[in-house]
């Protein structure tokens, strides 16, 4: 038997039972295939876990910043307002005759 038909690295052609090694080798390869598998689900869990808390973690960054600019816009319209009526107050103070001109 030549080197370029041999398809499994750790097999001893030489030993009788070359079935059972090449069994042997396929089973270490499913539980490595499964084992792979299984670190990929818990990796995929760590990282939908971690969305989750930065997710989160927006969430509460996102209401803040909403609930300032309410605030924000609420004494904004408060100070138009009352700029607004301060204004009205002079004009009307200006239009109103005064007592030396009657």
């Amino acid at each position: 038997m030549n080197q370029d038909s041999r398809k499994y690295t750790n097999i001893d052609y030489e030993k009788d039972d070359v079935i059972g090694q090449i069994n042997k080798r396929f089973k270490y390869s499913q539980q490595g295939i499964l084992d792979d598998i299984a670190s990929s689900i818990e990796s995929i869990a760590e990282s939908m876990q971690s969305i989750n808390e930065n997710h989160s973690v927006f969430l509460e960054v996102n209401k803040a910043l909403t609930l300032f600019l309410l605030e924000t816009e609420k004494k904004q319209k408060e100070r138009n307002f009352k700029e607004i009526e301060s204004l009205s107050c002079k004009e009307r103070l200006e239009n109103t005759p005064s007592e030396k001109s009657m």
